[in-house]
């Protein structure tokens, strides 16, 4: 398991209970956790019974398993053919994988994570759909390295009770992103995953304000130094799915003096639609 997952769960209150049924879909390491709900603390007996269960297999999942983001399953990655039971076309210059529910499970107890790789300026679309129950998807990422995920690094989260579950993005560089489909409730199903890649028409070349961390974040913000002396030409590049953060100072300074009036003028090209100055 990937020590992040809730496989399944039980309750027991005054209410009555639910008891926790869990099937281990592979040999690996499980752990159970007991929470209360309210204020009241005391002495509990707990009973565990383990028998044979009924086996279910995953067309697509490796020997290795597809459950940690460290050993997803690779759905696309630009000029590589990978073979496995989904589709993969070209259309309008967008890349469209397929995969339906016959050649994707969710077991009882599993999670499948899948890796896609992406070049900067790509737009991403992922959708599941076609389960029975419940399941919910989640995008991690981005990730320089196929290796370097990271559980804290959840971009987007479909979690809702509708029949598809889409999350999506725009990779700023080359990089690496990792879907999680995971149960709420239900039992084993098959399910379908549909990825859509819109690649760049063409290279973006960053300008030189953004460093290796990027200034697409007010925390990340490029340090621009202004004086009362001259005009402070900047020559900028807005890439797909660029936010440029500068942070504004005078006289080699951090700040601006009170009294100080600040003009801004912007000249955009054909490809830019809006500029926004944000102080």
């Amino acid at each position: 398991a990937d020590g992040l997952t809730q496989l399944a769960s039980g309750t027991l209150g005054p209410l009555g209970s639910e008891l926790l049924r869990f099937t281990a879909s592979r040999t690996d390491e499980y752990y159970l956790r007991i929470t209360r709900s309210g204020s009241e603390t005391g002495f509990y007996s707990l009973t565990l019974s383990l028998a044979q269960g009924e086996s279910c297999v995953d067309p697509a999942e490796p020997s290795q398993g597809n459950d940690s983001g460290t050993t997803a399953s690779l759905l696309f990655a630009p000029g590589t053919t990978i073979e496995d039971g989904c589709s993969r076309t070209a259309i309008a210059g967008n890349e469209i994988i397929n995969c339906p529910p016959s050649e994707l499970t969710l077991c009882d107890g599993d999670v499948d994570y899948y890796r896609i790789e992406l070049v900067g300026g790509s737009q991403l679309q992922v959708t599941l759909s076609s389960f029975g129950g419940d399941l919910d998807l989640d995008l991690y990422g981005p990730f320089e390295q196929a290796s370097d995920f990271d559980p804290n690094a959840l971009l987007n989260a479909s979690t809702n009770t509708a029949p598809q579950k889409t999350v999506a993005t725009i990779a700023r560089s080359h990089s690496y992103y990792v879907a999680r489909v995971y149960r709420d409730f239900g039992d084993e199903t098959g399910y379908s995953i549909e990825v859509e890649i819109d690649p760049p028409p063409s290279a973006c070349i960053e300008d030189s304000y953004e460093e290796s961390t990027l200034n697409d974040t007010i925390a990340t913000a490029a340090s621009v130094s202004l004086s009362t002396d001259n005009t402070t030409e900047l020559a900028l590049n807005l890439c797909i799915g660029d936010i440029e953060w500068l942070a504004l100072g005078a006289n080699g300074s951090e700040t601006i003096p009170a009294n100080h009036r600040l003009t801004l003028t912007m000249n955009l090209d054909s490809t830019v639609n809006q500029g926004t100055l944000a102080a």
